[in-house]
């Protein structure tokens, strides 16, 4: 029997999950959803909208997991629900 990914259900040629596939996916949301909070400057992300631009692509859990992430990198800090890009500065 194939080995599936867990997230998509594409066979796997490896015994990993998810597959690269979802890996990559992801990373597009990860980077997209940071340049977004950066992109509000200090006035900040509101959490929500972040999640309901994504939910269709991820679960409310792989959000937060994702968001607590960036928090623990120290890329992006929270307060009040609002997220604020804290890493380094980036050229426009």
């Amino acid at each position: 029997m194939p080995v599936e990914c867990m997230t998509c259900g594409a066979a796997l040629t490896q015994h990993t999950s998810p597959c690269s596939f979802c890996q990559n996916k992801a990373l597009r949301i990860t980077v997209a959803l940071l340049e977004a909070i950066r992109s509000a400057g200090p006035a900040g992300f509101p959490s929500g909208y972040g999640y309901a631009a994504v939910m269709g692509q991820m679960s409310l859990d792989q959000y937060q997991n994702t968001i607590a992430l960036l928090k623990r990198t120290g890329l992006v800090k929270e307060s009040h629900r609002l997220l604020t890009y804290t890493g380094p500065a980036i050229g426009d």
